[in-house]
């Protein structure tokens, strides 16, 4: 007996519906040339397993990231929420940028991965998922409204933050995943996984870390938090001694394409490091202001 596709509907020959067959892959080349075959193949068993396992290398859907949705949920924002047509310049040059955009392999698009229609079909879901929409929502997904939401809750912020996206996408920055020492379930993502990785980057920057280490040993401060005043070399002996983490204490959506300022970075011991990153982001005032309420 062939196999047949999970979760799928069979007929009575075991195999998978012709329709439903269709219906997964009809947007794809092979897919169609299958099922021709499929109509005019006696053995539809043998036929249709074939048709599956063809459909296994064409290229699938790419799901949307938060970052492209920031970018679409922009332009909708910038048109009195209202959904874009795909003939719009702005549709069409987004689609342009993520295009190029390296963040996903080519081989795994489809061929309407990101065009006009398909950023203008995205606006039309974001669209219709705002509280002032009188219409019938679309089905788009969960983290199209979770962007909504947090356009409508800070506009100023995620516009901005929607415009440093552009400008690292335009500089070819990506961003497929974040560092493995970082724990996406722990970590605020709202402005997107592009300015993550820019102010990670920044952070992790050798040359930066020690220039801001070089001015604090040369006012003869200690490399200390300067949240909680944990200090390295004190605890561990030698083994500890010069290290010590580095924060730049700017918002992402607000650091921008600019010189990093020593001013503009702190010294944090790794827990108080991992705090100030952890969920939605404060700095390192906030944070030595709730310690110091907890244990005063």
């Amino acid at each position: 007996m062939m196999p047949s596709v999970a979760g799928g509907s069979e007929d009575a020959a075991g195999g998978v519906a012709d329709e439903e067959v269709v219906a997964r892959f009809s947007s794809a080349e092979a897919a169609v040339t299958s099922v021709a075959h499929v109509a005019t193949s006696s053995a539809s068993g043998t036929s249709r397993w074939l048709l599956f396992q063809a459909a296994m290398i064409v290229p699938m859907r790419i799901s949307w990231t938060r970052d492209e949705i920031i970018l679409a949920c922009a332009l909708i924002a910038e048109n009195g929420w209202k959904e874009l047509r795909s003939s719009r310049p702005e549709v069409v040059e987004l689609s342009s940028l993520l295009i190029s955009w390296s963040n996903h392999p080519i081989e795994q698009r489809n061929p309407d991965f990101r065009s006009a229609d398909s950023v203008a079909r995205k606006t039309l879901d974001i669209a219709t998922q705002h509280p002032d929409y009188q219409g019938r929502p679309t089905h788009g997904n969960k983290l199209d409204g979770e962007v909504l939401c947090e356009f409508i809750l800070d506009p100023d912020r995620m516009l901005q933050a929607a415009r440093e996206i552009r400008t690292d996408m335009k500089r070819g920055q990506a961003a497929p995943s974040l560092d493995d020492e970082i724990d996406t379930a722990e970590i605020d993502v709202s402005e997107g996984r592009v300015l993550i990785m820019r102010h990670l980057r920044r952070e992790r920057s050798p040359k930066i870390r020690q220039m801001k280490l070089d001015q604090v040993t040369t006012r003869g401060d200690a490399l200390a938090c300067e949240i909680c005043s944990f200090n390295f070399e004190d605890i561990y002996g030698p083994r500890g001694k010069g290290y010590i983490e580095v924060h730049h204490v700017l918002p992402l959506h607000a650091s921008g394409q600019t010189r990093t300022r020593l001013e503009d970075l702190a010294l944090l011991c790794s827990n108080c490091h991992r705090m100030i990153h952890r969920r939605a982001w404060i700095t390192p005032d906030e944070l030595r202001a709730t310690l110091r309420a907890r244990f005063s």
